[in-house]
């Protein structure tokens, strides 16, 4: 059986699976599988697979706001690619018993396979990221290429604002793809050299619809296909880029910020001056529900609007400082609710189908909360190597 996934994506994929196989080392016997996971990619410990779900985001032509060429475009092909690979060269390795590592994990039954998958998952993305299971350069003229992809390849993956995502996809495809027909977003959609997009190859030609002949990654490319990546508010800032459009934010509920004259955090939360460091909190401001432009991003380390992969800590509204998960991002494009994998972590979990918060104990909640920790211990992980604010990692 061949490499079903490689043969149904484009270039910039199979260039980077062919490419990160060689460098890790794994056996050429591994192949890249087209499958329907749920997280967009797995591995068996033998093999890797990648989801139809997952393939638009491999696409260049779906990202908006990034100059040409910039890594994010990239970034998050090479990263995924090579922290599937990482868990057949770095942990657990390839044909090792899975099952036995899941259940060594001291806890419930129930939260064993997460746990296991999460703490697994931190060990590969150091390793990865660093290109430590590198066991040689198959192309020294890609090297610098794929290097720096993955050197920030994860920082932009949890950075960029993906719209047509999670359970209300459907509604924000349409949105865009009205959009596209009205003229009044491009026409991104895949087109053959010479051609018009939307003619795409193995079209059915009774129908004009795509056929088993269809290359995957041709029909999830372009607004009202797949989904449409966008770089964060703090990027867009620091690119000059018109806040009216890239940086419109959306407030569920009312708050009012807080900044402790003990450790200087600004908090919303508990709403009153007595500050969870045990100073007093200064009230800064208060904001109700609604739409808002963000003015400035003050980011983890101290930059302000910086187009380094840096994340988001404060948004200014209004000229106050106020925590950035209490925000959902707006699209850019169809201004429907998006958001990025980073803030996403440290909000309030909720239903998709109902917007009622999720409770203490449900799976889902489990799942969200391990994922918080997974992202932690990657930022501290980065803080410590690549640095913080003045402090230089070694």
């Amino acid at each position: 059986m061949g490499d079903s996934a490689v043969q149904q994506a484009n270039s910039e994929f199979s260039e980077a699976w062919s490419f990160l196989k060689a460098a890790s080392g794994v056996p050429s016997s591994v192949k890249c599988f087209l499958g329907n996971s749920y997280k967009g990619a797995k591995t068996d410990s033998k093999n890797v697979e990648f989801s139809d779900s997952w393939m638009q985001k491999c696409i260049e032509d779906n990202y908006h706001g990034y100059p040409s060429g910039h890594i994010a475009r990239i970034g998050g092909t090479t990263f995924v690619i090579a922290h599937e690979l990482g868990h057949l060269s770095v942990h657990p390795g390839r044909g090792c018993d899975w099952r036995e590592e899941i259940n060594s994990y001291p806890c419930a039954p129930t939260q064993k396979g997460d746990w296991s998958n999460v703490l697994s998952d931190i060990v590969v993305n150091f390793n990865i990221t660093r290109c430590l299971n590198w066991k040689r350069v198959p192309d020294a003229k890609k090297e610098k290429k794929y290097r720096d992809a993955l050197s920030e390849g994860r920082l932009w993956e949890v950075l960029t604002r993906e719209c047509g995502t999670g359970g209300s996809r459907s509604e924000h495809l349409t949105r865009h793809n009205d959009l596209r027909v009205r003229g009044k977003v491009s026409d991104n959609r895949w087109a053959p050299p010479g051609g018009k997009p939307g003619e795409l190859e193995g079209l059915d030609k009774a129908t004009g619809k795509p056929t088993t002949n269809t290359p995957l990654y041709q029909t999830v490319q372009g607004h009202g296909l797949g989904s449409q990546f966008y770089p964060p508010i703090g990027f867009c800032l620091g690119m000059g880029l018109d806040p009216n459009k890239w940086a419109k934010v959306r407030l569920g509920k009312s708050i009012t910020a807080y900044q402790c004259d003990k450790s200087n955090e600004i908090y919303c939360w508990p709403s009153t001056s007595s500050s969870p460091w045990g100073g007093t909190g200064m009230r800064l401001g208060s904001l109700s529900a609604g739409d808002y432009i963000v003015e400035g991003v003050v980011h983890y380390g101290g930059k302000t609007n910086t187009t380094d992969p840096d994340m988001p800590r404060y948004y200014k509204i209004k000229g106050a400082l106020y925590p950035v998960s209490y925000f959902d991002s707006l699209c850019p494009d169809c201004g429907l609710v998006i958001t990025n994998q980073f803030v996403g972590a440290y909000q309030q979990p909720f239903y998709h189908n109902t917007g009622t918060p999720i409770p203490p104990g449900d799976p889902d909640r489990e799942h969200g909360f391990l994922y918080r920790i997974l992202i932690t211990q990657e930022f501290a992980a980065n803080a410590a190597t690549r640095g913080y604010g003045p402090l230089k990692g070694k």
